[in-house]
């Protein structure tokens, strides 16, 4: 068979057209171009945004593009609060509010959306929408602006409502929803926009049951002591769509507002000096906006302190060691057999610090099963049952038990120790036998190892802690001997021969710094715990002063440090919380605005930390 030209012709046209069309058909994602990062843009809103004398249940907000709504619950807030939660839902490019109630009458609402409209197709935030209109001839002007803040760590508290009331009566966080509220953001920072001018009773919640009343033992609040007094707005709040508002819903009137304005002047309200945000916070509180501004106002988080006693936990560990944690310290602990009767002392008491962690330690129960009956103050808060038996160790395919021996641990750190502290021994158990004159401390000279003579005690009632004092010399090599049956348990058991070779420090490893501290109070009737923190805020030293003085601190750690204030305004030595129905504020805390670097072998001399300006 031969084909001609002319079907070889054929034959290439129609290969040519198959690959052209399939080229064609071929879905080819283009390459390049800028990421979409443009928010949602409103269009227009029915009725307009800022309306007055508004009638509807509906309102409609029109975008260029399709949205959607994303955590309604967390992000949008109404102020003031329907009585009924309105319905958000989306219409294509628009979303729909509902209202299902009767307004309140002359009065301004805001509808914050926070960061909850996003672009359907990227999810772009339109961020902190606003929707205001008011069912009155006008829309309010005024604004009250601040900061909640952590009463002990002064570091910003987010999601916390602020909230007013237009009462002065203390119970109406208790009982009433607020009058208008904002929620703080990441800055701790709150706006409460488009309110009546006046005077207000402010109060700050982070509300654990979202009903807007303090009605929780756990939940934080803060507040100030007297009204606060909101301001005319600088500038209406920017409208985000495009339509122009009626004639009629203008903000307010000129007449309206001088007559605002001359109230205020006329009739001031005096608020206590600390109320005034007067000073700037914490430089690592990512606050960024000036709060030095007139009337912007100040709140400092805090928990009430629960007075109700509890036993929280209790536990036994080691055969005979019961852990009982409680609530709060306790004041007067009885804890009662109820099993069996006791004629000898039948357990070793061990209380931590605050006296909410107690330990016994049993000593020789002759039964499996000891019922015990707890209570504080001389309320019974519990009855428990713990189960004591012996047991020991096996060795895995042995048989044979393993002798368990008295563990210790000292104060010797891995990079030398401190020549300037004593040696620290810790035992996880008491030791009720011991013959410490069989302990040997030795230096190294050249090479000879020098016993040396020195002071050995325990410190505490448990002989659990031993403390060996003798006067180290810088850079030197020491040793700590103990032989094999020197220490004896509480559950028997004895420890092994035991080495403690360290070596000291010299005193150019350290740095010190004397702080030249100036207090706001000269009359000497509070108490300043000024304290010196790591970076994690763990406190590493503290004094306390009456008077403005000079306070040093010797052998510190090359390092940052932080330095923190304490008003101990009681007396106690320690921060305190506040009481709100008490009308007791927490103590307050005073942070020198940055971290002070330590280093070795420097002396930083008379660093000015002035309270006034903090």
């Amino acid at each position: 068979m031969h084909l001609n030209i002319k079907s070889y012709q054929l034959v290439f046209v129609v290969l040519l057209v198959c690959l052209l069309t399939s080229r064609c058909a071929i879905q080819v994602p283009p390459s390049g171009g800028p990421a979409d990062v443009v928010p949602p843009v409103v269009k227009s809103t029915t009725p307009p945004n800022y309306s007055s004398q508004f009638k509807e249940n509906k309102i409609r907000i029109y975008f260029n593009e399709y949205v959607e709504i994303k955590e309604a619950s967390e992000q949008i807030t109404i102020s003031p609060i329907p009585e009924m939660d309105p319905d958000f839902s989306t219409k294509g490019k628009s979303i729909q509010v509902e209202f299902f109630e009767k307004l309140k009458d002359s009065t301004t609402y805001t509808i914050n959306f926070g960061n909850s409209i996003k672009d359907y197709t990227v999810g772009n935030p339109l961020n902190n929408y606003q929707y205001v209109f008011s069912t009155g001839d006008y829309v309010d002007t005024s604004e009250i602006k601040g900061s909640v803040l952590d009463a002990f760590s002064l570091k910003p508290i987010e999601k916390c409502y602020v909230m007013i009331y237009d009462n002065n009566i203390d119970s109406l966080p208790l009982k009433e929803k607020p009058l208008y509220y904002a929620k703080t953001n990441k800055s701790g920072y709150f706006e409460i926009r488009n309110i009546r001018n006046g005077k207000y009773k402010i109060f700050a919640l982070f509300d654990l049951n979202s009903n807007y009343i303090y009605d929780l033992p756990n939940e934080t609040i803060a507040y100030i002591d007297t009204l606060v007094v909101s301001r005319i707005m600088d500038k209406p709040k920017p409208i985000n769509d495009t339509m122009q508002i009626k004639k009629d819903s203008a903000l307010i009137k000129k007449d309206s507002l001088a007559k605002l304005n001359k109230k205020v002047i006329k009739d001031p309200i005096k608020i206590k000096k600390d109320s005034i945000f007067k000073d700037s916070i914490r430089k690592d509180s990512l606050f960024t906006d000036s709060i030095s501004k007139h009337n912007k106002y100040k709140l400092f988080l805090f928990q009430e302190k629960d007075t109700i006693q509890q036993l929280i936990k209790s536990s036994i560990t080691e055969n005979i060691k019961l852990t009982f944690i409680f609530k709060q310290g306790v004041k007067d602990l009885k804890i009662k057999p109820l099993n069996i009767n006791y004629d000898t002392i039948w357990k070793l008491e061990e209380y931590n610090l605050t006296n909410d962690t107690i330990v016994y330690w049993l000593l020789k129960i002759k039964t499996d099963s000891l019922i015990l009956q707890i209570s504080d103050n001389g309320k019974i808060l519990d009855t428990a049952e713990f189960k004591v038996g012996k047991t020991t160790k096996v060795l895995l395919g042995k048989g044979s038990p393993i002798p368990a021996k008295v563990s210790l641990k000292t104060n010797v750190g891995t990079e030398g120790f401190d020549y300037f502290k004593p040696l620290i021994l810790s035992s996880t158990a008491p030791i009720i036998k011991y013959d410490l004159s069989k302990i040997k401390l030795t230096v190294k000279k050249d090479s000879i190892q020098d016993t040396l003579s020195f002071a050995i005690q325990f410190i505490d009632s448990l002989n659990k802690v031993l403390k060996i004092d003798y006067k180290w010399e810088e850079e030197k090599d020491y040793a700590l001997f103990i032989p094999s049956g020197t220490l004896k348990d509480i559950h028997n058991n004895l420890n092994d021969t035991l080495i403690i070779p360290f070596k000291t420090r010299k005193y150019n490893d350290y740095g010190t710094m004397q702080l030249n501290v100036t207090l706001p109070d000269s009359s000497g009737r509070y108490n300043y715990i000024i304290q010196l923190l790591d970076n994690k805020e763990k406190v590493l030293a503290e004094r306390s002063i009456l008077q403005s003085k000079k306070v040093k601190y010797d052998f510190i750690e090359p390092g940052n440090y932080i330095v923190k204030i304490i008003r101990d305004s009681n007396g106690n030595g320690k921060w305190d919380t506040g009481n709100y129905m008490k009308n007791i504020q927490p103590e307050k805390v005073y942070y020198y605005p940055s971290p002070i670097t330590i280093k070795a072998g420097w002396d930083i001399v008379d660093q000015e930390v002035n309270l006034n300006n903090y």
